[in-house]
């Protein structure tokens, strides 16, 4: 099934109304919402933007400090290419959040390891997983039933929590 353009942002703005609908159902405030969320993604080339954009958004939410949210923002980037280009998989992206550590994990439904790749001086790709491990506080990949979720945590340095 070939989704059109419109479509690959569907999951982001039907996430948002999720966040909406969320708030209207328990009657809570927006900031009051738990401190985790997901959103499941196609594979497709847009989805690495649609994820960024997504964690983004709910790391605003949190109150998380900018450059937590553009060093999330990247990490998730390179997290979703991969798993879109190697894995040839749709995602699940999820963000939550304990006290002032963030952690973003996302989810692919191909079974089996990662193997980072030496780096090729030559290449302009292949750095994904090394950003991850030089930015993030610490990170893993862990086995789910079907698949795998590569997960990174950040510490961040401010939380506007109201």
């Amino acid at each position: 099934m070939r989704l059109s353009r419109s479509s690959t942002r569907a999951p982001h703005f039907l996430h948002l109304g999720r966040i909406a609908h969320a708030a209207e159902a328990t009657g809570l405030p927006e900031d009051q919402l738990p401190d985790e969320d997901a959103t499941d993604l196609p594979a497709l080339a847009t989805s690495p933007a649609v994820a960024r954009r997504f964690v983004g958004d709910v790391l605003s939410r949190f109150g998380a400090d900018p450059e937590s949210i553009a060093t999330a923002s990247l990490l998730t980037s390179e997290l979703v290419t991969n798993s879109v280009v190697h894995a040839r998989s749709p995602v699940r992206v999820s963000v939550g959040r304990r006290g002032r550590s963030v952690r973003v994990g996302v989810t692919d439904f191909v079974p089996g390891d990662i193997e980072p790749r030496p780096i090729d001086p030559e290449r302009p790709n292949g750095r994904g997983l090394l950003l991850v491990s030089m930015l993030a506080t610490s990170w893993s990949v862990e086995p789910v039933p079907g698949g795998k979720t590569v997960c990174f945590e950040l510490v961040t340095k401010v939380y506007n929590r109201t």
